[in-house]
């Protein structure tokens, strides 16, 4: 009699954590809603990306700021919105949060809505007045450091300096005419890795000037929407977002992003894009279905400073990807980023130079780097950048 007491209790201490490890796995798959807020205004923070980290997942919050995710213990989820800093969640921070606060760009103060009307008729406005600034012939040295990398271990990296002179300007926003020349270039190739890992890399070694996304082309014009316009003493910040109605087609998105505004001289200050989760799973999708795609975007990003005479001084640009048949684990991340500094041609002819092939990535180009060259471009790259 006292054995099957304690059969009876075994089984019943089995059945009570089965039960608990049910419940425990039942409750982790719930659906979990939050919602982002500004940390200073208290306001909402509408369409933000939030990713899965590891995953292709993801989703956008809505235009009160509120996201839903299936939430599970180990997971970690990514936050980002052009203009506000990243944010990177564990599952027990997100569980503890009713809001999730998120900070912006420490430029504005007294933040006030203005219609759409007038925020693509203001970014009309500065790209007109930057674009005056620009003076052909325009004489640059550009410091670019590319970069790919799988799961943070580096798999190539290449360092130029770039000879730039731009020869003619076209209409606004549609771009410029330029020739280059390499001063120097490293690259330098993890050898575990084969080089047709990195051949998708999609940053060239072009100044991207005249370049102000809107105006380029009626058709995106279209089908672009600026959500909001914040005002402060000196500065101006403008949203724009693809139209809910806008349908990717093949390769044809759009980005999300902001313009920052000088309010006194009007020109253009920087420029911030992004990849939307919908564009993102929309690229995912189309790459599953088409036998020829090699890559399930992540993320893309890009950056660009510009100079009181409308010229860029800084870019970053970013791309995250998985490869068909990696594992789910798996972010390839490929980065680009630009120090420009003005110079006349009187600065730039000497030393031995090789011509540029503009329409291929430095990373597949053959380096001519010298010890100089190294010292120099260390130099410059990290004071400017």
């Amino acid at each position: 009699m006292k054995c099957k007491l304690i059969i009876s209790c075994c089984l019943l201490k089995t059945t009570l954590l089965v039960l608990a490890v049910f419940l425990s796995s039942f409750s982790i798959a719930q659906p979990v809603s939050k919602k982002l807020v500004d940390r200073e205004t208290g306001s909402s923070v509408p369409f933000a990306n939030v990713s899965f980290v590891g995953n292709n997942g993801g989703t956008m919050a809505n235009e009160d700021g509120v996201f839903t995710v299936s939430a599970k213990v180990g997971q970690r989820y990514r936050i980002t919105h052009v203009g506000y800093c990243s944010i990177e969640l564990s599952y027990e921070q997100l569980m503890q949060q009713k809001e999730i606060l998120m900070d912006e760009v420490k430029i504005e103060i007294n933040p006030v809505i203005v219609s759409a009307d007038a925020g693509r008729r203001d970014i009309v406005r500065a790209i007109d007045s930057t674009y005056k600034l620009l003076k052909e012939p325009i004489f640059l040295t550009c410091y670019q450091q590319d970069r790919v990398e799988l799961n943070a271990q580096a798999v190539v990296e290449a360092r130029a300096i770039i000879a730039a002179k731009i020869r003619a300007i076209f209409g606004p926003s549609k771009g410029n005419s330029a020739s280059y020349d390499i001063v120097g270039l490293s690259v330098t190739h993890n050898p575990d890795f084969p080089i047709d890992t990195v051949s998708i890399f999609r940053f060239l070694p072009v100044a991207y000037i005249n370049s102000f996304l809107v105006g380029a082309s009626k058709k995106d014009d279209h089908n672009l929407i600026y959500s909001y316009l914040n005002v402060n003493d000196s500065i101006v910040v403008i949203s724009f977002r693809p139209k809910n109605s806008f349908i990717p087609n093949g390769h044809y998105l759009l980005t999300s992003g902001r313009f920052f505004i000088d309010k006194k001289s009007w020109r253009i200050l920087r420029i911030d894009t992004e990849l939307s989760n919908a564009m993102l799973s929309y690229m995912r999708e189309f790459a599953a279905n088409h036998k020829k795609a090699k890559e399930n975007y992540l993320e893309y990003s890009t950056s660009t400073t510009y100079s009181n005479l409308g010229i860029p001084v800084r870019v970053k640009r970013l791309m995250a990807y998985s490869l068909k048949g990696d594992s789910s684990s798996a972010r390839w991340v490929c980065t680009s980023e630009q120090v420009f500094v003005e110079g006349k041609e009187d600065n730039l002819s000497s030393g031995k130079r090789v011509k540029l092939n503009k329409r291929k990535p430095l990373i597949l180009q053959m380096p001519v780097a010298t010890h100089a060259f190294e010292m120099k471009f260390s130099k410059v790259f990290n004071e400017k950048l």
